[in-house]
């Protein structure tokens, strides 16, 4: 399931013929992204962190990175701070001007650590100018050092379901089971596991039947207090069904917050023989208003359910992130075709990120369901999702109007029978603006359908996407009569989008195809600078999609930005090494040239 071969292919892109040292790599790759977008789109917009974590594997200095989306009117601002572990704490202001979109950073220095992980957040406020926080007082990043040192018994709890005997929860003498582990760590910080855990109704879940899970600790309140479940340094915690059909993993409708799943291996859930309303998950948050719960490194296989399953399920929940993790063959009730299944699967939920993940062989890699008016969908960044549907945002009726969606530098592969991005359901009000930018989009939509469609949303933001062997590249095939705001336009910018290899025409705007460019600028305004032709991937039957020396891609977005996919400076996608690889491994990793 863990894929090597992931979004290969940074700002700048050369040839192996022509590579260059990292250090000057990463100055000519800040210059490239760091410019302003020249963007005008009609609010001041929204602030952010562009990438959510800094990793490193010893002490040094953490690079924050913050962008602005949705809307460059006017100049301005956002205080930032650093707190948690020791460092050298960083607070400052970041400025925009007028029609500015680059990407600002800022650096934090650790000059020491003890045993265990190093662990400090960076938190966004009180911006000016009438930009928004975009996730609200939730906007956060972390940083970590994670050396595979363990943190001493005075923070941390232990279990080795292998352990001879039941012992004390020491480093020395652990518990046998995970439920003891849980049960006493108290106020600590750290509960590190080893081995198999198969739920065995020690905690037991209902939603419409009984199921065997594990339930996370309860009662923490803030960064400081958070807990961390997780794989013992150098070794590998597994969740494994076993081929029991009454189990999910870890399951809570309680509230618990503040919580994160380190290195976690789950594989084999089912809970299809339980009667009632089911849904099999690795993790399964369950309308209890949690905040905060974080998901790192974690694997999920072979899930299968009824109705509505995935491998994290983040449900009722305000501020998340799902970081580096992977998913596999999410089923319901054995199909892993079903549109009801997907990587993360979330309903009624805002403020959450999913960065750095792998999704494959399920309904959906993204299922956003159900959201309530005015909440923030989740920010999708440097993803490799092969799935039916790609991001899926589903409604249901009218009054569910979420806010302002980011999909972002993202590869999007074979999600052939339905589309890459799809909304349907009850649309975004006017402020829902959805910000569709640098993904490559390889073979996507199926039967008439484009590889974005949306019946019933407005004020998207298209740009800088490269279609590969689409059906089509956009497609708003219509207006529905429950839209809140039948007056605005599907479509608020569309443009510096490269095609290649349409199967049907190359866009549908209201119902209308359009087989060429001139056609659909004529009518809309829209894909003036858009261009068609070869992109010049290095290999993509290889999943490696750098621009090789000549690509029309190169410098063809907006300001001169490349199109397709793109990081800045020397963080890179899926790092590789030892040491940056705890157990499961990270995702994949990219080539740098």
């Amino acid at each position: 399931m863990i894929r090597r071969t992931f979004l290969k292919c940074l700002v700048l892109v050369l040839s192996s013929t022509c590579l260059m040292p990292l250090r000057a790599f990463a100055q000519v790759v800040v210059g490239q992204v760091a410019k302003s977008l020249g963007l005008v789109l009609s609010t001041p917009g929204r602030v952010g962190f562009y990438i959510d974590y800094s990793e490193l594997d010893t002490i040094g200095e953490h690079t924050f990175y913050v962008c602005r989306t949705h809307g460059t009117a006017g100049s301005v601002s956002v205080d930032f701070s650093t707190h948690g572990d020791s460092h050298s704490q960083v607070t400052g202001t970041l400025t925009w001007g007028d029609g500015d979109a680059s990407i600002k950073s800022f650096k934090v220095s650790v000059g020491s650590k003890g045993s265990g992980e190093h662990r400090i957040y960076a938190k966004l406020s009180n911006p000016v100018g009438g930009v928004a926080l975009h996730n609200g007082v939730n906007t956060q990043a972390y940083g970590v050092i994670d050396d595979d040192t363990i943190a001493p018994d005075s923070q941390a709890v232990f279990f080795d379901t292998n352990a001879s005997l039941n012992g004390n929860g020491t480093q020395a003498s652990p518990y046998d089971n995970i439920y003891d582990a849980i049960g006493n760590v108290g106020s600590k910080r750290y509960i590190y596991g080893k081995g198999t855990v198969t739920p065995d109704g020690t905690n037991t879940g209902l939603i419409g039947g009984t199921f065997n899970c594990i339930t996370p600790p309860a009662g923490r309140a803030s960064e400081e207090t958070r807990v961390y479940i997780r794989n013992w340094p150098g070794n590998t915690l597994v969740v494994d069904g076993a081929g029991a059909s009454n189990i999910n993993g870890f399951f809570t409708e309680g509230g618990e917050s503040y919580q994160t799943y380190r290195g976690i291996q789950f594989k084999n859930i089912n809970v299809t023989g339980v009667a009632g309303f089911n849904n099999g998950a690795a993790i399964f948050y369950n309308y209890g208003s949690s905040t905060m719960i974080n998901i790192e490194l974690c694997s999920a296989d072979n899930i299968n359910g009824s109705t509505n399953d995935g491998a994290y399920m983040l449900w009722g929940v305000d501020g998340g992130k799902v970081w580096r993790c992977t998913s596999n063959n999410i089923q319901d009730n054995g199909n892993n075709t079903h549109q009801n299944t997907a990587g993360v699967f979330y309903y009624s939920s805002t403020n959450l990120s999913i960065q750095r993940c792998e999704f494959t062989n399920s309904g959906n890699g993204i299922f956003m369901k159900r959201m309530e008016a005015g909440d923030v969908v989740a920010s999708v960044r440097f993803n490799k999702i092969k799935t039916i549907n790609g991001v899926r945002y589903g409604y249901g009726s009218s009054g569910q109007e979420p806010n302002y969606g980011i999909v972002q530098s993202n590869l999007f592969k074979d999600c052939n029978i339905y589309q890459a991005i799809e909304h349907t359901g009850a649309g975004p009000n006017q402020k829902g603006k959805q910000w569709i930018c640098n993904n490559v989009f390889d073979s996507c939509g199926g039967g008439d359908n484009g590889a974005i469609r949306s019946t019933d949303t407005y004020n998207h933001q298209i740009f800088n996407n490269i279609f590969y062997n689409c059906v089509r590249t956009w497609d708003m095939p219509e207006y529905v009569p429950y839209q809140s705001n039948q007056s605005a336009s599907q479509i608020e910018y569309a443009d510096y989008n490269h095609e290649h290899g349409s199967i049907r025409d190359l866009y549908r705007h209201l119902s209308i195809k359009y087989t060429t460019l001139e056609q659909i600028r004529t009518a809309t305004g829209f894909a003036v600078n858009d261009r068609s032709g070869d992109p010049k991937f290095i290999n993509p039957s290889l999943d490696d999609y750098r621009l090789d020396i000549g690509s029309p891609c190169i410098g063809g977005g907006v300001a001169s930005t490349n199109q397709g996919l793109y990081l800045i400076g020397v963080e890179k996608v899926g790092l590789s090494g030892a040491a940056l690889e705890p157990s499961p491994s990270s995702p994949s990793d990219v080539a740098v040239s």
